[in-house]
């Protein structure tokens, strides 16, 4: 038995133990529904929201509680790798000499070892198709301390050892170091899933 909880009159949050992955397909599996406005999966949760005035929220609650009872889904597809152009600092990065600073490293470093690794997609969410990436554990900036209110889509964000896309313009709180030059988002929604993997080829 899952247990809902409530976030304001539309959206309610589950906390669940599963890998993202699965996660992430349990998401698409209750997107397809077509009852929720949107589904979001977390680390180790998934947000749903609705719209009460044509899912009255005790209703909400049920139809998700039985689609959770249900054993998780399977991904359709194998996980996908990924090479993104990226053009560091500049106006594309305008916190990759601040990131340097803080890590001790010059620019050419960070952008190195940010280059090097292959990353892995963790996991969707946040906002509609923002990606939150592993492989970057040696470069462990500090998110700003004040977010920007517009981030552009298709910015590379560093923090706490990942790197973040904005697949979408949004506000962000990840200093940016970078930014990729193929679109996150198209008509089928994100380009990246739970699974994939990316590496990043300056340009």
């Amino acid at each position: 038995m899952v247990e809902l909880r409530a976030l304001g009159d539309d959206a309610l949050t589950v906390a669940l133990d599963e890998l993202p992955a699965s996660l992430a397909a349990r998401a698409e599996a209750l997107r397809a529904l077509g009852l929720f406005e949107e589904v979001v999966p977390g680390l180790s949760s998934l947000t749903v929201s609705f719209d009460p005035l044509r899912l009255p929220r005790e209703e909400a609650m049920s139809r998700l509680s039985e689609a959770l009872s249900r054993p998780a889904p399977t991904q359709g597809t194998d996980p996908r790798h990924h090479r993104l152009a990226i053009r560091y600092g500049g106006e594309a990065g305008p916190d990759l000499e601040a990131v340097a600073q803080t890590l001790r490293l010059s620019e050419d470093e960070v952008v190195a070892r940010h280059g090097a690794a292959t990353h892995k997609v963790a996991l969707i969410g946040f906002m509609p198709g923002f990606a939150y990436l592993d492989g970057a554990g040696d470069l462990p900036a500090a998110r700003l301390s004040r977010p920007r209110p517009r981030v552009a889509a298709g910015s590379v964000g560093l923090a706490g050892g990942r790197t973040g896309l904005y697949a979408l313009q949004s506000p962000g709180g990840w200093p940016l170091i970078g930014r990729v030059s193929v679109p996150l988002w198209g008509e089928d929604g994100p380009l990246l899933r739970a699974g994939d993997t990316v590496s990043f080829e300056a340009s």
